[in-house]
């Protein structure tokens, strides 16, 4: 990538697969981003780019790259798919253009005081995710579909979000009056069929029926 491909892409503003970042001081924080994006749809982020726009470059490009090179290292797992390239600003100056892939064997954790926390990305955020986001991430990978009775709670369930249009975990729960974990699984179930779909969101996830969804 050149001056001129970059000031493009810098054009577009933060989005689901793009993020600016000013200063490598925060490594744990960038890594968090990296995880997002291998996570969701892959996207690329920008060391030395402020939130604005301006391009301005990195101090020290080698060391800041060293460093979060070395903070992947440790502190991502499983290994994420990234292309490391600089574009220089000045002499001394350049914006390090990191490319994450979305990955193949989501999903991706940063080890956190000890705890494995996931990430993924919600337009142009870092969004820690659910439990429910996290088993599904773990299902993408399998290929056999899901196989469940279509009962009286799920039939009510459907009825419900179709008449209030979003449900959460808690909503779920009281609704049908089921223990948590019954409610996090049913949700997880119906949206592994097909028929809800669901949304991240920094507060809590919620879910809505899916384009061809149905209530019996």
């Amino acid at each position: 990538m050149d001056m001129q491909a970059l000031k493009r892409l810098v054009q577009e503003g933060e989005h689901q697969r793009l993020e600016f970042k000013r200063k490598a001081n925060h490594p744990e924080k960038i890594i968090r981003e990296f995880v997002a994006f291998a996570n969701s749809e892959g996207g690329t982020l920008l060391l030395g780019v402020e939130d604005d726009g301006g391009i301005f470059g990195t101090k020290e490009p080698e060391g800041d790259e060293y460093l979060l090179m070395e903070t992947v290292r440790k502190y991502i797992y499983p290994d994420i798919q990234l292309k490391l390239s600089r574009v220089p600003v000045t002499s001394n100056r350049a914006v390090l253009v990191f490319e994450i892939e979305e990955g193949l064997n989501k999903p991706y954790f940063v080890l956190e005081e000890g705890k494995k926390r996931a990430y993924v990305r919600v337009r142009d955020m870092c969004v820690q995710a659910s439990r429910e986001m996290t088993t599904l991430m773990r299902f993408e990978k399998r290929s056999n579909g899901v196989r469940f009775e279509f009962g009286e709670v799920e039939r009510r369930l459907l009825q419900y979000v179709e008449v209030v249009t979003r449900t959460t975990v808690q909503d779920t729960q009281k609704q049908l009056r089921l223990p948590k974990r019954r409610a996090s699984g049913l949700l997880v179930t119906l949206v592994r069929a097909g028929l809800l779909k669901i949304h991240p969101t920094e507060a809590e996830d919620y879910f809505t029926l899916a384009e061809d969804s149905f209530t019996a």
